[in-house]
């Protein structure tokens, strides 16, 4: 082999080699910036009325907010609570921003007081009034640990547009059986003197529910009507959690490491995951 010859081989080793070393670090930079964004995302805690919720008026700014069914194997708890609907005498005015009084539910499961997301691997916290017939079924020591399918949002008002909209929602239109969980505790606070307006006594249900590991859900979050939803994801990986929230309308390619291989597409992986896990 010519000088000539072993100068162009080892040229063409150390063009080699720096390429791979600047694709490794590539990908680890990416990985780092996916992790990063995860600790940016901000817990989610919404603070309702329940007075707003059972007897709903929009001409009151205060948010309010349901949890419209769960799903647990062999028990069903529907929406067995009535809401009253105000006549708002500004409707006639104001079709053109706020949405029908009609279309906001007349009836719900649980009317919320507040509910809290912390982080993607950890339990949503739900604290509201449901039903005698309901609190007394979820009494039973057997739901707790069971997987649940539920749908939940919360309502605010765009104080900018006057404009009412769905804040904070899990289990949309498209995701006809909710969100699901399991069941990882039921509080039943006993509270003989609380009676709602029209002098029902009604429990007050706290509820955690943790995320399936491998199966990974998106919730929906708002701050107005003019910002696109943000997708916030909820559900750890069975190995590793690198989550990041994104618009709902534009979503950037991120690499994500779900069972030890590089994943390119963000929405590749969330398909990969939950078709790998086995529904109930």
């Amino acid at each position: 082999m010519t000088a000539l010859n072993r100068r162009y081989y080892f040229n063409s080793e150390l063009i080699w080699a720096l390429f791979m070393f600047i694709m490794i670090l590539s990908s680890i930079i990416d990985v780092s910036q996916a992790s990063s964004s995860l600790s940016s995302v901000q817990p989610i805690k919404e603070v309702l009325d329940i007075h707003q919720g059972y007897d709903t008026d929009l001409s009151d700014p205060t948010p309010f907010g349901y949890v419209f069914r769960m799903d647990a194997p062999f028990h069903r708890f529907g929406p067995d609570q009535p809401i009253h609907q105000h006549d708002n005498p500004h409707d006639d005015d104001d079709h053109h921003n706020n949405p029908p009084q009609s279309s906001f539910p007349h009836y719900a499961m649980m009317v919320l007081k507040n509910i809290t997301y912390f982080s993607a691997d950890e339990p949503i916290r739900l604290e509201g009034y449901a039903s005698v017939d309901a609190v007394h079924r979820l009494r039973q020591r057997s739901l707790k640990g069971s997987p649940i399918n539920f749908q939940f949002s919360t309502y605010a008002l765009d104080q900018v547009l006057h404009t009412w909209f769905q804040r904070f929602q899990g289990g949309s239109e498209e995701q006809k059986n909710g969100i699901r969980g399991r069941i990882s505790s039921i509080h039943i606070v006993e509270t003989n003197d609380k009676k709602m307006d029209d002098g029902t006594w009604r429990p007050l249900v706290q509820m955690e529910i943790s995320p399936i590991p491998g199966l990974i859900q998106t919730l929906l979050y708002r701050e107005s009507v003019r910002e696109q939803p943000i997708e916030v994801f909820w559900g750890p990986s069975k190995k590793h959690s690198s989550l990041t929230s994104s618009t709902a309308t534009t979503v950037k390619p991120t690499k994500t490491i779900v069972k030890n291989k590089l994943i390119k597409d963000k929405s590749a992986a969330f398909h990969q995951i939950v078709m790998g896990d086995v529904l109930f």
